[in-house]
């Protein structure tokens, strides 16, 4: 299909509404990129599709596919060794859950919607305990890894939890001798380096015997680790050294998890964000009133309305060509030629995508190309007029049309003069 029309016929603000209407963040990606087919099985093989994604809405299902991350960079980083981080973990987790939920709620639908069972079905279920081992490791919310994760890392974060309300009350014990109190610059507690320190005056540092880990930028304040908490805080480095290699273990145990089941996990993101342009095609065909497209040699469109204008004012048109090959809109200005044009290519332009074009009814051949000139074609960088752009459009559609070809041309060889331009036209046409 040439670019250039589906810029002209604004297919572009259609495949943006419908990646609005995704849910999964790569099928958002190919919602956007979405484009016309000629082939003729490859269009009744998406609009199939679509049927069955309008009948699931309209028997009230609506398989949930909102939850699935594009997790296939994280995937191919597991496989080839790396470790994952908790988030990542977590975003692999919920792909595989929600992608199962669907494949569980498509398959109680099967009458309904058969080939998208069918695409659905070939999820491994298998990916199920992955899930499962990382939601009882991972934190709801993918921000860590949980305590229970394993016995050893429970145990050392409560020895953190434990060890560090006793250095903080040790602290506050020195802190509160008279002799301290008078050395103290601030009586809250400070932290450098990670651990808890006290601001003394420099003056009196000799008063608080301990480690110095920093001054202030005026040199007035000292901050001093006491010899009372050290041994301590020792301890807690060393608890907190063991919890973070603990982590690091059941993270490169879940990484491993996933780089088993590599291929499984790519298949589940881009089956689920086939499946999601699907659904998204049938919601917004489902939301414009969309007409199934019969396949014919002739053009024939009943009430049909160009899908970017409001619904509730726009003035439906009829366009029952039967066997005619060429047809001539005239009219006054803003009649609504240009937008019948419109109606017309996106009609064709939809039908190969797989959506459903807004009409009462709808037969359309399949097109090997549409081809439009639409606009004003002046080109500054190219030096081109008004009238020498149109002409390169036509010389270009010229060149690439054939028999099954839909070509729409707006004020033919406008921008030059009438009669020249009226004889430029017969002749094309």
């Amino acid at each position: 299909m040439d670019p250039d029309a589906l810029i002209a016929l604004e297919l572009p603000a259609i495949t943006a509404r419908l990646a609005t209407a995704a849910s999964t963040e790569l099928g958002t990606e190919r919602a956007r990129a979405l484009e016309p087919v000629a082939d003729v099985d490859a269009v009744a093989a998406r609009q199939a599709l679509t049927a069955e994604g309008i009948a699931l809405f309209d028997a009230g299902v609506d398989p949930p596919l909102a939850g699935i991350a594009d997790i296939r960079s994280a995937v191919a980083r597991a496989a080839r060794e790396g470790t994952l981080g908790a988030a990542e973990l977590h975003a692999v987790g919920a792909a595989i859950r929600v992608a199962l939920e669907a494949r569980r709620i498509v398959a109680e639908q099967r009458a309904l919607a058969p080939l998208l069972d069918e695409r659905l079905a070939a999820l491994d279920p298998g990916l199920a305990a992955v899930a499962g081992e990382i939601e009882r490791c991972i934190e709801e919310d993918g921000s860590d890894v949980r305590d229970t994760a394993s016995p050893l890392l429970r145990r050392l974060r409560r020895e953190l939890r434990s060890g560090g309300a006793r250095v903080r009350e040790e602290l506050a014990r020195v802190a509160r001798s008279s002799e301290v109190q008078q050395a103290l610059q601030e009586t809250f507690l400070a932290e450098r380096g990670g651990r808890p320190v006290l601001a003394v005056r420099a003056a009196a540092r000799s008063k608080v015997p301990g480690i110095v880990h920093d001054a202030s930028s005026t040199g007035q304040t000292l901050f001093v680790e006491p010899f009372a908490v050290v041994e301590l805080n020792n301890r807690l480095a060393e608890a907190a050294a063991d919890a973070r290699e603990e982590v690091e273990r059941i993270l490169r145990e879940l990484s491993a998890s996933v780089a088993l089941h590599a291929d499984a996990l790519v298949a589940l993101v881009e089956t689920t964000a086939d499946v999601d342009v699907v659904l998204s095609s049938a919601a917004v065909s489902r939301g414009w009133g969309g007409a199934p497209v019969t396949v014919s040699d002739n053009v024939r469109l009943l009430a049909a309305r160009h899908p970017l204008l409001d619904r509730a004012t726009a003035v439906p048109i009829d366009l029952d060509l039967g066997q005619l090959r060429a047809l001539v809109i005239s009219g006054p200005n803003t009649g609504g030629k240009t937008v019948a044009l419109k109606t017309l290519g996106l009609a064709a332009l939809l039908h190969q995508c797989g959506l459903r074009p807004p009409a009462q009814a709808a037969s359309l051949p399949i097109f090997d190309s549409v081809l439009a000139d639409i606009g004003d074609r002046q080109s500054i960088e190219m030096s081109l007029s008004t009238f020498s752009g149109h002409l390169s459009t036509l010389v270009a559609v010229l060149g690439s049309a054939t028999e099954r070809s839909l070509v729409l041309l707006d004020e033919v060889a406008a921008g030059t003069d009438p009669e020249d331009g009226s004889a430029l036209a017969q002749a094309l046409v």
